[in-house]
């Protein structure tokens, strides 16, 4: 369901009159995809000049994640989205996140921060807190699009997980 989703979404650059559930959506699905697929040089430019995350700066977390990315093939990423919040320029999320690859598999609550400048979302945070698999199952269960706040112009039931 996801290609068929986004595959009729409009792409591109975003008009300001874009839903901005649906953007923020747009940018993590593109951020999830090319981490899945390549965890080079294409999803490290979503990170912003002064990100920090897990205690690195952009330079030491942009090693870390091309050693670790190199060592970890055939990734399989599944992001189901607790929470966000909209903060001026700034959007705060909580997903739940099931990663899998040829040499690791674990669970848990990732938390981002984007800014927005110039249409374009970037991550300025990422921080991660491992759950075993039992309290990833159960946050699953108890979390649901439903309970966003969001306009009723857009039907996130209709949105599958990242």
């Amino acid at each position: 369901m996801l290609s068929e989703l986004t595959a009729v979404l409009p792409t591109g650059v975003a008009e300001p009159t874009e839903n901005p559930f649906l953007r923020v959506y747009r940018f993590v699905e593109k951020w999830r995809r090319l981490w899945e697929q390549e965890g080079g040089e294409a999803y490290l430019s979503l990170y912003a000049t002064d990100f920090q995350g897990g205690g690195r700066d952009l330079t030491a977390w942009r090693l870390h994640k091309l050693k670790v990315n190199a060592l970890n093939r055939n990734r399989r990423i599944a992001l189901t989205p607790t929470r966000i919040l909209f903060e001026g320029n700034r959007v705060r999320l909580d997903l739940l996140q099931a990663y899998q690859s040829s040499r690791l598999q674990d669970w848990g609550l990732k938390e981002l921060e984007l800014r927005e400048q110039q249409a374009r979302y970037q991550i300025v945070k990422e921080n991660w807190k491992a759950l075993s698999r039992p309290e990833y199952e159960q946050l699953r269960q108890e979390q649901s699009l439903e309970e966003w706040a969001v306009p009723e112009a857009l039907d996130l039931k209709a949105l599958p997980s990242f």
